[in-house]
């Protein structure tokens, strides 16, 4: 594990210091065979902007295609943190690469999430210590009545799905995050669930 600075957009954002893990592969567990198996690679939405796609070809670019979990303490002592990827800006011995958090895309007109890489509020994941499941951990439930009290619910939740979406300019199979308990209403989505592998 090292300590990196994560810096924002054309220095919008200050400095913040973090624990990186090592870098990873994320792999899809699904029924549906094509999905089975499956690396997420990220796909070009947009300037600076990235969603994630499955590719059962194993990644020929391997840094292009690896992730960072960053937390503001090693893992065992902080279980939460962000999902990290390094942006290749330019080509050679002129290229940068530049840290992204992932975020969620949201639509209001729909209860299905994309997750992209790009400059803004991290969506906070953890990965099982046993299993390196990646998940979103959650401590209310409000399908049933409300306190201030939020007593001893907890859930670690994956809702993720692998669904045809256009988050910003093109049609791709991307990663997507179901809103709620509730199925998504786009009919492309396939279940699957989604761990880190070590590179």
């Amino acid at each position: 594990m090292r300590i990196s600075a994560i810096t924002g957009f054309l220095g919008l954002a200050v400095a913040q210091a973090v624990y990186q893990s090592a870098p990873f592969y994320l792999v899809l567990k699904s029924r549906n065979s094509s999905l089975n198996g499956a690396y997420l690679s990220p796909c070009h939405e947009g300037a600076a902007e990235s969603a994630l796609c499955p590719t059962k070809e194993p990644p020929t670019d391997l840094s292009y295609s690896q992730f960072y979990y960053n937390t503001s303490a090693p893992d065992a002592q902080d279980p939460f943190g962000t999902l990290g990827w390094d942006l290749p800006i330019g080509e050679g011995s002129d290229g940068i690469s530049v840290p992204q958090p992932m975020i969620f895309q949201y639509n209001d007109a729909s209860n299905v999430a994309v997750p992209l890489f790009f400059f803004g509020n991290p969506t906070s994941v953890e990965f099982g210590s046993g299993d390196n499941q990646m998940t979103i951990f959650s401590f209310r439930d409000d399908t049933k009545p409300l306190s201030l009290d939020n007593g001893n619910y907890s859930a670690h939740l994956s809702r993720w799905y692998v669904c045809d979406t256009i988050p910003t300019w093109y049609l791709y199979q991307t990663l997507a995050w179901a809103m709620g308990k509730a199925k998504p209403q786009n009919p492309s989505c396939q279940k699957v669930e989604v761990y880190r592998k070590w590179a």
